[in-house]
């Protein structure tokens, strides 16, 4: 049977081996079937494949905890009027970023400093640079 070569992501397979399965978009089924592959049995590039596909979910995972940090902390002063949120409302940036800042940093377990980053982080994913948040969806 001949050798034959599969191009994915600037590699390529010469070694007949069967190769590490690639997700067009990560999504839970294809990290099971990410998970449940020993990468010590695939040969050195479709090593380096499994990983790069490892990164690709990674990023995935990333935008659902974004989300979902973005919906436990609301949209903020910044954001509100963009939220649908009652402006006034919103002007009270220091209240609503303490009360949101503990509970993520107690929810979380991480300094105040860090949580009040993540929030900010999540925030402007959410409402400044969606194609970016998009992008860690598909996992680029």
């Amino acid at each position: 049977m001949a050798n034959t070569q599969t191009r994915r992501r600037g590699t390529t397979n010469t070694s007949g081996a069967p190769a590490a399965p690639v997700a067009p978009r990560p999504c839970l089924d294809s990290f099971v079937v990410l998970a449940q592959t020993d990468p010590l049995s695939l040969p050195a590039d479709q090593q380096v494949e499994l990983l790069q596909n490892f990164e690709r979910h990674a990023a995935w995972v990333e935008s659902l905890r974004l989300d979902a940090l973005v919906a436990m902390a609301g949209p903020g002063p910044d954001y509100g009027a963009a939220a649908g949120h009652d402006t006034e409302i919103s002007r009270n940036g220091l209240e609503v970023n303490d009360s949101v800042r503990d509970e993520a940093m107690a929810a979380l377990r991480i300094s105040g400093r860090m949580a009040e980053f993540r929030i900010t982080t999540a925030r402007d994913l959410h409402f400044k640079l969606v194609r970016t948040r998009h992008l860690l969806r598909d996992g680029v």
